[in-house]
């Protein structure tokens, strides 16, 4: 007989209700304490700086495509200066929206 003498002692989780996803031992208060995710939230704080740096970038590329636009019609010029700038500005926006929308899809 391997048995412990004392697991018969040992006390029982008799409270913890029937919903319960983790078995997480009261703290002195007796209230249950929140296991804590540090690299969850690192996580989620860079998903969304990532996002907000994206819609910054889309937004600064809007402007100074409608910059260049402007520019353009108002002081005409032979040259292609503004429409390589302007189509390499949408290229960029556009790269930023996929990746936008591709993360909104990931999750």
């Amino acid at each position: 007989m391997n048995e412990d003498p004392g697991a018969a002692d040992a006390p029982l989780h008799e409270e913890v209700p029937l919903d319960a996803e983790v078995d997480v031992p009261p703290n002195e208060v007796g209230t249950l304490e929140q296991e804590k995710d540090p690299d969850g939230t690192h996580w989620r704080f860079l998903d969304r700086w990532k996002h907000k740096f994206a819609f910054l970038l889309i937004a600064a590329c809007m402007v100074w495509i409608v910059f260049f636009a402007l520019i353009d019609h108002i002081w005409p010029r032979d040259g292609m200066t503004f429409s390589a700038t302007s189509d390499t500005l949408k290229i960029i926006a556009t790269t930023a929206m996929g990746f936008v929308f591709g993360q909104a899809v990931r999750k």
